[in-house]
């Protein structure tokens, strides 16, 4: 898509930049937003350093970057940048890097550029290919951990564990039926997909200080953001009485639809409680548009946005579908988590989906949550660089790749 002229430099005036369409919620039909929009919060953090390491998040055809700044205690956002991700650099999945030099030399464009102040980097990563298998272990020590950890990945993991790169974070202790059992998550990621990535990242001249799962970011954005709310509604009002809800009081459904699948997280106030890659994104609404309606790609995605997509039998069915695969994953949560009879508040969307012409509003009523729009941008100091339009425009998009620059920033 091309640029247009008068975009600042954080998004590119050449081939390599794309045009993030702007929409308001009402030409859009998106939810209202989790809280307004208006710059900085009054909350100070702990932060390390001047600036954030970089985070990059690769998948869905497009490279998300974001740096954030520390002024006074208060993250602001430095710069962050939209490149298209080149085709013939992953293979036809989209899961596996095929020619790192390609993505390489596309990754490096803006830091040659000079439009961040380091080359340290979080790489977020996502897809079909990424293994999350949620687990319960007796209780034992930290020494026994790692190769129980092992023992219990061959039991739920089909492929060679020699063809994976495995690592494990706790949850903490339950007691269920009267045992004391350490709740765990296995992540899995194929081998050869982390050597492209790091391949790709070494040509372009940076040094990565963590590689992580999109969840896991995602999960880090959401709960600074909620935080950064405060004592506020998610109306955007100042909370009055004993019964305006604050954040650390509710159940969170995260989804995040991407391109061509989504993340759906669930937490719990602010700590991370379940995480699945639904195999439904974008791609599958443009696809249905485009056969149906007989449009290009172009202008099935100016229809999607803008048009009445969901009046579509065919692409009402793809929202259906979206619907059925969240349930499946709720209910596999309630009765294989031992987490039963627990009630999810808030839908928050982000993403590129999150814009889809009523696909909130539509998610919210058949899941029977209150959907918002997550907007991690809202609670930051935005600087002279950017403005409220630009921050309504694209910060939806970059919830995990925000989340990836906060890695290792937030003491």
């Amino acid at each position: 898509m091309e640029q247009e002229a008068n975009q600042e430099s954080y998004l590119e005036n050449d081939p390599e930049g794309i045009e993030l369409t702007e929409m308001t919620e009402t030409e859009q039909g998106v939810p209202p937003a989790l809280g307004e929009t208006s710059e900085g919060s009054s909350l100070k953090l702990n932060l390390k350093k001047k600036f954030s390491s970089v985070g990059i998040n690769l998948g869905d055809n497009y490279i998300k970057m974001v740096q954030l700044k520390n002024v006074d205690g208060k993250p602001e956002v430095n710069q962050y940048h939209f490149m298209s991700l080149p085709e013939e650099a992953m293979d036809i999945d989209g899961e596996k890097v095929e020619d790192p030099l390609l993505l390489g030399n596309r990754i490096r464009i803006p830091f040659r550029k000079r439009y961040f102040k380091k080359n340290r980097v979080n790489l977020s990563i996502s897809g079909k290919g990424v293994i999350l298998r949620q687990v319960f272990l007796p209780y034992m020590t930290s020494k026994e951990m790692p190769q129980a950890v092992r023992w219990e990945a061959e039991k739920h993991i089909m492929i060679p564990l020699e063809e994976l790169i495995l690592d494990y974070f706790t949850l903490g202790e339950r007691s269920i039926d009267g045992n004391r059992v350490i709740e765990l998550v296995l992540v899995a990621v194929p081998r050869d997909t982390i050597t492209g990535y790091m391949k790709a990242l070494s040509h372009a001249g940076l040094y990565p200080d963590a590689v992580e799962i999109d969840a896991l970011s995602l999960h880090r954005a959401t709960a600074l953001s909620l935080k950064m709310c405060g004592q506020e509604t998610f109306d955007g009002d100042t909370v009055t009485s004993e019964d305006a809800c604050t954040w650390s009081d509710n159940n969170y459904l995260v989804l995040d639809v991407g391109r061509n699948c989504s993340t759906l997280l669930l937490m719990e106030g602010d700590r991370y409680s379940f995480s699945r890659t639904i195999n439904t994104g974008v791609q599958d609404f443009l696809n249905q548009v485009m056969e149906t309606q007989g449009l290009n790609q172009e202008k099935a995605e100016s229809f999607l946005y803008r048009g009445e997509p969901l009046k579509i039998e065919e692409v009402y069915r793809v929202a259906e579908m979206l619907v059925d695969q969240v349930n499946r994953s709720l209910e596999y949560y309630y009765y294989k988590m031992y987490r039963q009879g627990m009630d999810f508040n808030w839908l928050l969307m982000c993403g590129e989906g999150c814009f889809i012409k009523g696909l909130g509003l539509f998610l919210g009523e058949n899941l029977n949550t209150a959907p918002r729009l997550l907007n991690p941008f809202h609670y930051l100091n935005w600087g002279k660089r950017f403005n409220a339009e630009d921050i309504n425009r694209d910060g939806p998009y970059l919830g995990a790749t925000y989340g990836a620059a906060l890695k290792g920033w937030l003491k």
